[in-house]
């Protein structure tokens, strides 16, 4: 599940990007994670959580586009198929058109 709602910065990351950590339910990062994040015209990419000493549980999408666009982010299980909710991320539009930066962070409930 979603750890809160989007956090929206206008830099504190290394590029346009959605990222965030996966945590298991004792709060601790967890690793090998898959996500798959989409965007209004169906472009896709997909990010697993690290397993690196310094990104351990975190995952980033890089994101190419400089305009106004919708994404959605989702938690894929181990066969592929969405196990979470989908959560839309604005990039350059709403209230937040300068956040370069998204940070979505998830925890496992079960």
């Amino acid at each position: 599940m979603p750890m809160g709602p989007v956090r929206h910065t206008e830099g504190g990351c290394p590029g346009p990007s959605i990222r965030g950590t996966v945590y298991d339910q004792a709060g601790n990062p967890l690793p090998g994670v898959r996500l798959w994040m989409y965007d209004q015209w169906a472009n896709e990419a997909f990010a697993e959580s690290k397993s690196g000493a310094i990104d351990f549980g975190q995952y980033d999408f890089p994101i190419f586009h400089n305009g106004p666009v919708m994404f959605y982010v989702t938690i894929l299980g181990p066969d592929g198929s969405p196990i979470s909710p989908t959560v839309e991320v604005p990039h350059r539009q709403g209230p937040y058109p300068a956040a370069n930066c998204h940070w979505l962070d998830w925890k496992r409930v079960r």
